[in-house]
């Protein structure tokens, strides 16, 4: 919040796996150095289980927040809930109309226009996100549409730069996990391009790669960098996670999480084959207004 109190929205599991997860809040005074759990957020009336949290929530002007969250419980779907400074729910609002789109992704241009992108469950997956719209502050949603996105039903990250001009972080593809890249549109997303790619291993998709082969490739990943803890090891736990007898190893880079800090920079973090946390950090170009065109810095986790 703008007073520097923190609040984390953690979806906790107990029994039954995602479908019986509830949302809690963890709240902080001293910049995360501790945590006090607060509450747990009552979303919906059918024993509080089955609403999760995935993107950042969005700012309105009276200090409230839109919190996108989705429900995997029969239907599929999501929505805003809107809370207070003390994490009350002010009101809800579903986007879009179908019964197969989680982890929604709000990208704000303006006081009433969002643009909302979502995990297209549906199977079979065509291979494209989902895309809904709101102009009324995010009172009320459009029916769900296809958005021009290549996306293998995964996660999506991004940002708003300004109105129109939005940064989407996505596996860049319709069929698995094993890359990763920055998309840009400049027009409402009637057009896009690929910004930055920091993975890209469509060359092995299929491919059965024995395991010594996986390892030295993803060694190269970590050229020039520390990864804290001992090689070998870390390696064979990749190993472990990404390699099975039958099918050989295979490449994953999912979940990203962008965000944008006040001075421009873009801060992107995702899962980096199952086994660590990677940051990726764009600095800004004061001249551009913008991310820079230079190598992201990236570090493990």
């Amino acid at each position: 919040d703008d007073d520097g109190h923190m609040r984390l929205f953690v979806v906790a599991v107990s029994f039954g796996g995602w479908a019986a997860s509830r949302l809690v809040v963890m709240e902080s005074s001293d910049l995360g150095a501790s945590w006090d759990f607060e509450t747990a957020l009552v979303a919906t009336p059918f024993l509080n289980i089955s609403t999760l949290v995935k993107t950042p929530p969005i700012h309105y002007s009276d200090g409230s927040i839109g919190l996108p969250v989705y429900h995997e419980m029969i239907g599929k779907f999501g929505e805003i809930l809107r809370l207070d400074r003390d994490n009350r729910i002010l009101g809800k609002a579903r986007i879009g109309h179908g019964r197969k789109a989680i982890q929604p992704l709000v990208l704000v241009d303006d006081s009433n226009h969002a643009v909302s992108f979502l995990r297209n469950e549906n199977e079979p997956n065509n291979g494209y996100l989902y895309q809904s719209s709101s102009s009324d502050g995010g009172w009320r949603w459009s029916p769900l549409e296809y958005a021009p996105v290549d996306n293998p039903s995964s996660a999506v990250g991004g940002v708003a730069m300004g109105p129109g001009h939005w940064l989407v972080a996505t596996n860049c593809n319709r069929e698995e996990r094993d890359d990763l890249c920055i998309r840009e549109t400049r027009d409402a997303g009637q057009h896009w391009e690929d910004r930055w790619f920091f993975h890209n291993r469509e060359q092995w998709r299929g491919s059965a790669l024995k395991p010594d082969a996986f390892a030295d490739l993803i060694d190269d990943e970590f050229v020039g960098e520390a990864i804290p803890e001992d090689q070998r090891l870390f390696l064979e736990r990749v190993k472990a996670n990404k390699c099975e007898p039958d099918r050989g190893c295979e490449f994953q880079y999912d979940y990203p999480y962008m965000v944008r800090t006040r001075n421009g920079d873009l801060h992107l973090l995702y899962t980096w084959n199952k086994t660590a946390i990677r940051h990726a950090w764009l600095k800004a170009d004061a001249s551009e207004g913008g991310a820079s065109q230079q190598q992201p810095e990236q570090g493990a986790r």
